[in-house]
């Protein structure tokens, strides 16, 4: 992606996350968190991909197979599918550009995905017994004994 494709993305992905946030008024968007995670720009700049992320409000993060969160993200897809005409034409009053790329939007499941797995592993740190941030001794250079102390090394080396 050129460095003018990248920075027109930028720019769309913060004024749309406003725009979403501030002017867009839909029932399928309450009671939904909806995260712009990636907007990329076709090198002729006519449109743009929107990845969507949708997590409900309250909730916490839901698996991938929850059959709520699905008809959610489908809503929430289809709100902004219905909206993008008059997000694209804020998006032209907001940005003072000749052209403003045409706006798709597709569903993200990266956010959950991420979260799938680090609960995966606070599982499996929990049934070995310990926190998932905790770091065996054999991973920090630590011996069983505990720290080791540096300077009694390097008195005991002959000098060199």
């Amino acid at each position: 992606m050129s460095r003018r494709s990248e920075k027109l993305a930028d720019l769309v992905q913060s004024a749309l996350a406003e725009l979403i946030q501030r002017r867009l008024k839909d029932p399928a968007l309450e009671g939904s968190l909806v995260s712009l995670t990636r907007v990329e720009v076709a090198p002729d700049l006519a449109t743009a991909r929107v990845h969507v992320s949708v997590l409900a409000l309250g909730d916490g993060f839901e698996s991938a197979n929850d059959v709520d969160a699905r008809l959610r993200e489908e809503g929430v897809l289809a709100a902004l599918g219905r909206a993008e005409s008059f997000l694209h034409r804020e998006l032209a009053h907001e940005l003072h550009l000749r052209r403003v790329p045409r706006l798709r939007f597709l569903a993200d499941h990266s956010i959950g995905e991420g979260s799938r797995i680090t609960e995966l592993m606070r599982n499996v740190a929990h049934d070995e017994g310990r926190e998932l941030g905790d770091v065996p001794a054999e991973r920090t250079g630590e011996a069983a004994e505990g720290p080791r102390d540096e300077s009694s090394t390097l008195a005991e080396e002959p000098p060199g």
